[in-house]
């Protein structure tokens, strides 16, 4: 079977459609939206509001060690299985940020 140049560019072009298809549909875990949730209700008591700079800083400081841990090339491929690991990142990371405004408290 002989495939012409203008074939070979259709099933190219099919298949990397289908490949952005499958991206743009990818599943969000449900465990990570409720995370994510959280985190953002977290973020938003420490910081005046979603727009404030302080907010974005917060938030980064969370997800770049879950990532990191997780080997996640974007926060939102959190999967279920994670879940806890993730959790354990960040109520550890809310513990420090604690114990250091207490410490500061003190001095």
């Amino acid at each position: 079977m002989i495939i012409t140049e203008d074939q070979l560019k259709r099933i190219i072009d099919d298949r990397v459609r289908v490949q952005l298809e499958e991206q743009r549909n990818a599943k969000i875990s449900r465990g990570w939206l409720q995370l994510r949730s959280d985190i953002a209700d977290y973020c938003k008591s420490v910081s005046h509001c979603e727009s404030d700079p302080v907010y974005s800083k917060v938030q980064n400081a969370i997800y770049l060690p879950i990532k990191y841990a997780l080997k996640l090339g974007r926060i939102d491929e959190v999967r279920d299985d994670q879940i806890d690991r993730a959790r354990q990142i960040f109520n550890v990371i809310k513990l420090i940020r604690s114990e250091t405004a207490v410490n500061m408290r003190i001095r």
